[in-house]
Formats: C-alpha cells, sequence, structure tokens
C-alpha cells in the first residue's frame, strides 16, 4: 500500500493519477468506493460552499491550524471540550506557545519563521491549473478514525471546541470542485506519537485515501463523492516517515520527513485568474487578505519550472494585518490604520481603517472594501461600492480603503445568524442590514476619511476649466429644456451646489506610541456635570496624544475599562468608543431606566503593559428629559414633498453638473487609457463628470481639423458624453430604487461612457455631411 500512496503524492496531473489506479488494477466498482459522509446525496453539503477556489483554499489551511492547537492541547493532557480547555484562539496561543497577548506579532519573525515550518503550502505540476498541497505536523487521524473526521459531515467534531475555527464539519470539502475536472482530492494522515490512542489498533499506521466526483447512478439527479477503500476500510501501511517534504533551500520537491500529522493534495486546483504563478507572491497576497490575523504563520512554496533561486525559498503567509504593519510608512496614508469601536447587539464590535496612498491599495485586495472576520478569518466582504452609497459619501475612496470589521466578540448565535456556514459571505436579512446601518453611521462622520476623500476630490479636479462660457452655457440651455428638466429632477440626478467647506485650517499630528496625557475637554463636575437626556446615548470627548491604532495595534495595546458609580461596566453592551489625532470620544449607550435629574459618576481607566499607573478620569452626568419635539431650540421636521406637488417644481432651475477635462499626465490618476470615455460620481451634494480629452476617439479623429473645427467637435463630444451621463444615471437611480439595489455609478458609467464614445464623431460628421447636401 506504501508504494500506491507515493505513487499518488508524487502525481500532479489527473490523468497520472487515473493511470495509477489503473495499474494498481482499481476500477470504479463500488467495492472500492464509499460514500463522502455516509451519504449518498452529499452533493447538496458539498458543492454548496465558498464561491471562489482562494477562498475555499483558506479552510484547508485553517483546518491545519486547527490541527497543530489541537495536538497542543492533547499533549497536555487536556480534554479540548472540557472547561479547562482554553475559551479562544488567543487563550490557546497564550497557554499552547506562550505568546504574550495571543498575537502572532508577539514572538520575532525568526520565530515566526520556524514555527511556519509546522504548516506547508505546495504548488506542482501545470502552471495554469498546479496541484496544492497542504501538510502540517498536527494531531493527525489514524486510518480507523478518518471516516469519522476527514471524511465526515455534519457530524459535530469540533463544535464543542471554543478555541478552533471549524464548527460545521463541512467546510474543507468546498475545494473539492475546484479541483480539476473530476475533483480528485489525496489525504494521507498518521496520529501523532505523543497522543497515540493505545486502543485503537491502528495508531501506528498511515492511512490514505483519493476522493472523488462519481456521474450520477441509479436513477440520482446529482453527482455523488466518493473516496477509495480496501476490504471496505481505509488503505493503511506502516511507516516510521515520509519523505514528502519540500527541501529548504533546495530545489527537491519530496525531501524532508513528515513524522506524523496531515498531507492534502488538490489536483490540477482551478486557482483565480491573476493567482496561478508563482503562488508565494500574488496568492500569498489574496490568502493573507482572507486571513487577517491566523493563529500560525503558514510556509508557501512554489515548485513549479520558474526560473529564479527564489522558488527555493518559501514566502509566509501572516495575515494582512501584519504585512500593512510593515510597509504602513511606504503604502499608508497618515495617520493610519484608524480604529475604533462601535456596539451591536449589546456586544462590541471593533474596526480598522486603513487609507492607502495612490495606487497602493489594488497590490493587496479586490475589490472588496469591507472584510467581516471571526477569529482572523475573513467571513464575508463588502464591495467597495459600499464608500458610494449615499449615507456614506466616499466615492472618492472606492479603490483606496480598506476596513476591517472584527465579529469575534459577537454571541455564537449572533454569529450563526449574521454569516453562512461557508465562511465566504453574510445571511441577506435585517442583522446584516443593521450592522450595514452601524457600519455606515461610523465611517461618514470620520473625519480623516472625510478629509482624505475631499484631498482625493479636489486632486481629480485639478484640471477642471471654470471659463468655458460656451459649454456651460449649452449644457445649461438643454437640462433646463421642460421635458428633460421634469426627467432629470423626478430623478434627483441634478441639485443647486453647497459648499461644505470648513473654512478651518489642518494642523499636522504626530501622535505618540505611548499617550503623555488623556483628558476631558471639559471638566465634568459635580459642581458643572455633563447633561444628557434620557434614553439618549451620551458622547464624552477625550484629548490625548497617543497614535490612532493605540487600542487595536498588536504590540502592547492598550486597555480600556469603563466604570458607573464602581461598577465595571461591559464594552459593547454599555459603551465604546473611537479615536482620531488626539481626539478620543467615548460613547455610552443610553439608559431608560434613570430618573430625571439623578447625578451618575463615571470612571474611565485607561492602561498599557508599560505604564507604571494606570489613567484614571473621573467625569459626572446629570440626566434631564429628552427634548421633544416642536419645543423651542428645535426644528419641525419637514414633510418630504412628492414628486410634481408645488408651484415651484416645474419653474426650478438646474444646475449643471461640474465637468472635469483630463489630459493624458492624469490619466493614472483617474485609471485611463487611450480608449477611455470618462465617469461620473455622484457626491452627497455634487455631480461630477470626468471626461478623457485625450481619448483616441475624439482626438485621433479631429488632429488634423482646423482650430474652429476641433472646438466646434470638442464641445460636441463634452456636451453629448455629459446629456447621456444625466439620463443614463437618471434611469439607473430608478431601476435601483424598484430593486432596493446599491449601485457603483462609477463602474457603471464608464462601461457606458466606453461603448458609446467611438460613435458621438461619426455621427456628428454625418449629420454635418447631410445638412451641407440638403443645403
Amino acid at each position: 500500500m506504501s508504494e500506491l500512496c507515493l505513487e499518488l503524492i508524487f502525481a500532479d496531473e489527473e490523468q497520472t493519477v487515473f493511470d495509477v489506479l489503473e495499474k494498481y488494477n482499481i476500477t470504479d466498482d463500488d467495492h472500492f468506493w464509499r460514500d463522502y459522509g455516509d451519504e449518498e446525496s452529499n452533493f447538496s453539503v458539498i458543492g454548496n460552499q465558498q464561491s471562489s477556489s482562494d477562498r475555499a483554499l483558506i479552510e484547508k489551511i485553517t483546518n491545519s491550524i486547527d490541527a497543530i492547537l489541537l495536538k497542543k492541547c492533547l499533549e497536555q493532557q487536556i480534554n479540548p471540550e472540557s472547561k479547562s480547555a482554553p475559551k479562544s484562539i488567543q487563550e490557546a496561543l497564550i497557554s499552547f506557545f506562550g505568546f504574550r497577548s495571543g498575537k502572532l506579532s508577539d514572538i520575532s519573525e525568526r520565530e515566526q519563521k520556524k514555527l511556519a515550518e509546522n504548516i506547508q503550502v505546495v504548488a506542482t505540476g501545470l502552471r495554469t491549473r498546479p496541484s496544492i498541497a497542504i501538510i502540517d505536523t498536527g494531531e493527525g487521524q489514524t486510518p480507523n478514525r478518518m471516516p469519522e473526521t476527514f471524511l465526515s459531515l455534519i457530524k459535530s467534531n469540533k463544535a464543542r471546541i471554543k478555541f478552533v475555527q471549524g464548527a460545521y464539519n463541512m467546510g474543507s470539502t468546498g475545494a473539492l470542485k475546484f479541483c480539476g475536472k473530476h475533483n480528485l482530492q489525496l489525504i494521507v494522515s498518521k496520529r501523532a506519537p505523543s497522543i497515540i490512542d493505545v486502543t485503537d489498533p491502528s495508531s501506528d499506521n498511515w492511512g490514505f485515501t483519493l476522493v472523488r466526483k462519481f456521474r450520477p447512478q441509479r436513477n440520482m439527479k446529482n453527482v455523488v463523492y466518493r473516496y477509495l477503500i480496501c476490504n471496505n476500510q481505509i488503505p493503511k501501511f506502516k511507516a516510521d516517515i515520509l519523505k514528502i517534504r519540500p527541501e529548504y533551500g533546495g530545489e527537491k520537491t519530496y525531501a524532508e520527513d513528515l513524522v506524523s500529522g496531515t498531507y492534502v493534495k488538490l489536483y490540477e486546483y482551478d486557482l483565480p485568474s491573476g493567482l496561478r504563478a508563482n503562488i508565494y507572491k500574488d496568492l500569498v497576497l489574496r490568502l493573507d487578505t482572507l486571513l487577517p490575523e491566523p493563529a500560525l504563520p503558514t510556509m508557501i512554496y512554489e515548485r513549479r519550472d520558474y526560473r529564479g533561486e527564489e522558488k527555493y525559498y518559501p514566502g509566509y503567509l501572516r495575515g494582512i494585518k501584519y504585512k500593512l504593519k510593515e510597509i504602513q510608512q511606504l503604502d499608508l496614508e497618515q495617520d493610519f490604520p484608524s480604529s475604533g469601536t462601535f456596539s451591536f447587539e449589546n456586544n462590541l464590535i471593533q474596526y480598522t481603517i486603513y487609507a492607502f496612498k495612490d495606487a497602493q491599495r489594488k497590490r493587496y485586495f479586490s475589490n472588496d472594501a469591507i472584510l467581516y472576520t471571526l477569529n482572523g478569518q475573513s467571513h464575508g466582504f463588502s464591495s467597495n461600492s459600499f464608500l458610494t452609497r449615499k449615507r456614506v459619501g466616499l466615492s472618492h475612496l472606492k479603490k483606496e480603503i480598506i476596513i476591517i470589521i472584527d465579529c469575534s466578540r459577537l454571541p455564537r448565535y449572533v454569529q450563526t445568524d449574521l454569516f453562512m456556514t461557508s465562511r465566504d459571505r453574510l445571511v441577506d436579512g435585517e442583522l446584516r442590514l443593521n450592522l450595514e446601518k452601524k457600519i455606515e453611521s461610523e465611517i461618514k462622520d470620520h473625519r480623516g476619511l472625510k478629509e482624505l476623500n475631499a484631498a482625493r476630490k479636489e486632486k481629480k479636479a485639478s484640471q477642471i476649466v471654470d471659463d468655458d462660457k460656451l459649454f456651460n452655457d449649452t449644457i445649461q440651455d438643454i437640462i433646463n429644456e421642460p421635458m428633460l428638466n421634469d426627467l432629470l429632477q423626478h430623478g434627483k440626478v441634478l441639485h443647486s451646489p453647497l459648499n461644505y467647506s470648513t473654512g478651518k485650517m489642518v494642523v499636522e499630528f504626530k501622535g505618540e506610541e505611548f499617550p503623555n496625557f488623556f483628558k476631558l475637554k471639559r471638566d465634568h463636575t459635580y459642581e458643572k456635570p455633563k447633561l444628557a437626556s434620557i434614553g439618549r446615548s451620551i458622547k464624552v470627548d477625550f484629548e490625548t496624544d497617543v497614535v490612532n491604532d493605540y487600542f487595536t495595534r498588536d504590540t502592547i495595546q492598550g486597555k480600556i475599562e469603563l466604570q458607573l458609580n464602581g461598577h465595571l461596566l461591559e464594552a459593547g453592551k454599555f459603551y465604546s468608543w473611537t479615536l482620531w489625532n488626539g481626539e478620543f470620544t467615548l460613547r455610552i449607550v443610553g439608559d431608560d431606566y434613570v430618573e430625571v435629574g439623578e447625578v451618575i459618576s463615571y470612571q474611565i481607566r485607561i492602561e498599557d503593559d508599560r505604564m507604571i499607573h494606570p489613567i484614571i478620569i473621573e467625569f459626572i452626568i446629570k440626566m434631564r428629559e429628552p427634548p421633544q419635539i416642536g419645543t423651542p431650540g428645535r426644528a419641525k421636521p419637514k414633510s418630504p414633498k412628492q414628486p410634481g406637488e408645488g408651484a415651484e417644481r416645474s419653474s426650478q432651475m438646474l444646475e449643471p453638473p461640474k465637468i472635469h477635462p483630463i489630459y493624458q499626465d492624469k490619466w493614472k490618476d483617474h485609471n485611463f487609457n487611450k480608449y477611455s470615455a470618462g465617469y461620473a460620481i455622484l457626491d452627497p451634494n455634487e455631480f461630477n463628470i470626468y471626461v478623457n480629452m485625450d481619448c483616441a476617439f475624439l482626438k485621433g479623429r479631429i488632429f488634423d481639423f482646423s482650430n474652429d473645427k476641433k472646438e466646434l467637435y470638442t464641445l460636441f463630444y463634452k456636451t453629448t458624453l455629459s446629456l447621456y451621463t444625466l439620463t443614463y444615471i437618471n434611469q439607473l437611480r430608478r431601476n435601483a430604487n424598484e430593486i432596493e439595489e446599491e449601485l457603483d455609478y462609477e463602474d457603471n458609467t464608464r462601461n457606458f461612457l466606453d461603448s458609446i464614445s467611438p460613435s458621438i464623431i461619426p455621427l456628428l460628421t454625418r449629420i454635418l455631411k447631410i445638412h451641407d447636401n440638403l443645403t
């Protein structure tokens, strides 16, 4: 059996695997194969997992991390399901590996690389569809236990273990549908000698099996997944070691010993386009994003036929949070990352915002703007169109910021309602909508993001031509033609521009690594307490000189405690906070069960491991009745007018959009090339259109025209693009409202304008020619 196992390990293509099976006379007969999970209809579970191969691969890596943690737990003779076992991954890392705070950043880079030897990912075979091996030195399984562990479905193997990622007993099957045409996967495993079960006669054996897809049989509608058996059991053999790990610093793929643990091979794995070459580069960055803060590091080896010595040395998967910390000065905007918290379902959610310098974000992320994480692994995503929502208003940052939302503190029942079991998307429903509203509220008022969005907008508008009177007059006349005027007003595309400039000078903030002070902006004493309304949240402002990620960074992190009349309050349920450039804001959840005139003493405590004495600040709150709508000093809300109401509606003059001519020297800022036509961005109080004036479909057609003719054709080109954009967005918004869908207006208008721009100049030429013939 060992020869069969090794030949399957060394195979890199599906056809080679089938040749090996034929060599050993293994056919498709039922006595060689057993249904995965002992379930004939297993496709309904296996086929309903991750939607992309990179996300499915992450499940394999997290399984290996779980296996390492479980091995450490069992070596200390602790039942992983018992009360004495760690209650979280962080506790496990502190207990089993001696991490100071349960973070990978607690140990040196040299120690991280040494630790990464326990989990390895290796690419071999074809350049277009590499075979991917995942190797770990974790607990491993005996041949007799493999059907109940690796090859089971929806069993509670890890459901009661609190310090691992696995919970549903199906996540790792998501990779199967991305394994070549026949979905082949090899599993080889041996139980670690340090935790061997003497009652299991197969404990000192290696077990192996091959999983594959079979076509529908016996009147079944769907395919079925089965695994290889011999004599109705998992194939097994005895061996002290298997030389199947890659050589560090050398060219051999199968050289180093694997004494115990697990080897999984995904044959001809269909990685996403752009991630197939040199996996220790692009794929590592993608995996870092999907696993932003892994419990343990992973070695990544590229062993396909690529030139260069670099293929002999591994890359390392350590999470995007760690990587961004390394390149913070190079790729991130000043004062970022920024962090904060908010309350959700009576629990605390912590978030971190990364703002990238021009064009740097795309090195690490695709179109995702928000990553929702649990225990360091991404469980869902929101695209960058989230930032273009009217309630957010950060359209100019849609490709430049990433927000990591840490949902680890939410109760398990909330997590299961919020995330799909495939751990790659959120469940559509009220809970998701409520969470998104909370996030919208947090980022729309973030001072740093608002300032950066304004700066990006100003940079894009640097070439605006203010004195193009002929063009502006032309647009003004056309959009206020009665029929078009009514159409655009009902669509609410245009409006009168407002000046939102604060007029304040922006002072550069340079935060300290550790705070020299935290103090109230205004003292709230018993003599002069802060007044707060019953049932309303309370906001208390502080000043400090510490950096923005003080409370969320990995090393020597700040800690916050809040007490009410001497009683410790639970973060999230009773309070949350934000910190930006010296301004620390504490938000206390409103309480309906207090009396008017009641005086409450709060005490905030801030400390870190470096402080000799904590910073303790007391402030006093006095409760009052909530203000009533209609009382003096509070404006009465206006009822919204319906389209067509009021005499002013039909006579209102629409302001034209702002048109920004963009030339070749600014193409990079706008992601233009010679065929790009333009795009539009809808800011909350402004409508901007960016037109590529050096587009080949304009410049290439009028280069030999007279100056007067060039001016006429250019005016027609700009006017046509602008008017088409107005009417197109108007229709988009109507359609979006009907189906309650969020739209990315920038991407939509890019595609639309690119499709019509080639025809504009030929159309005008033809019209003028017809006119000349008629006259």
